[in-house]
């Protein structure tokens, strides 16, 4: 029987009762290693009447992340890297509010003419910490039916990291529902019956697997995302292993339908 706790549901209580930033940490590792879940607006300590993002985190360093995410970047550097119809790439360097260095490059799709929706996917160093991170503003409604949502994945286990534009999520608004695949050269990663919060527009669930192709290697894996933008134009999340282990696998995705 599949498991309906919405992973991110403190986060959104507590967004919602302080309109400021709200962070979790999902899941922790004996290495070191965390999954944290953010909502508010990084930009701008999440004050103000811009529309609030999800941010999923996958780091070498919790305490850090947490810092960069409970105050505010003052970005020092922004600089676009390309421009492709809706896609994006732009690096930024800046200090967070404990003067700790902060990098990001990212990949994102503009939901909108005006870029204001938006989905992403970004590298992320923290005080010399690394990780990735996807983002995204948030849903106003969930449409209804079936819909198919394509994009891309960095897939990472034991020691080798892939990327490729090989994303494939199925979302079921009407059963609330997400079933994803991803790979890469050697390797893949599936979601299966993931489930909705429609409240929120966020998903999750621990029916995953990251591995390796062309052979039976594969550890469980649990998945975490959110819908973004004002009609579900937009998908970002994370997946991470279910069991503390020594293959550091991960995997982050981003997508649009």
């Amino acid at each position: 029987m599949r498991r309906r706790r919405h992973l991110n549901s403190d986060i959104d209580r507590d967004y919602s009762s302080s309109n400021e930033i709200a962070s979790e940490i999902i899941k922790e590792y004996s290495n070191g290693n965390a999954v944290i879940a953010v909502k508010g607006d990084l930009e701008d300590g999440g004050v103000g009447n811009t529309t609030p993002r999800y941010y999923f985190v996958l780091s070498e360093d919790a305490n850090a992340v947490i810092d960069t995410f409970d105050g505010v970047v003052a970005w020092e550097r922004v600089e676009n890297t390309f421009e492709d119809g809706n896609k994006y790439g732009v690096e930024r360097e800046g200090v967070n509010a404990k003067g700790q260095n902060v990098f990001a490059d990212t990949v994102g799709i503009n939901l909108n003419f005006s870029g204001s929706e938006y989905a992403s996917l970004s590298a992320v160093e923290v005080n010399g910490k690394f990780g990735y991170l996807t983002s995204g503003t948030v849903i106003s409604n969930l449409p209804t039916g079936r819909f198919n949502y394509e994009g891309a994945a960095i897939i990472g286990l034991s020691d080798l990291i892939e990327v490729d534009e090989t994303l494939l999520l199925i979302a079921d608004f009407s059963k609330n529902e997400v079933n994803f695949t991803a790979a890469t050269e050697n390797l893949f990663a599936s979601g299966n019956d993931l489930v909705i919060d429609p409240e929120t527009g966020s998903f999750s669930g621990e029916d995953g697997t990251i591995g390796e192709r062309g052979s039976t290697f594969s550890i469980p894996a649990t998945a975490l995302g959110a819908f973004a933008g004002i009609n579900a134009g937009g998908v970002h999340g994370v997946m991470y292993p279910s069991e503390d282990n020594d293959n550091n696998g991960f995997v982050a995705f981003v997508g649009e339908r």
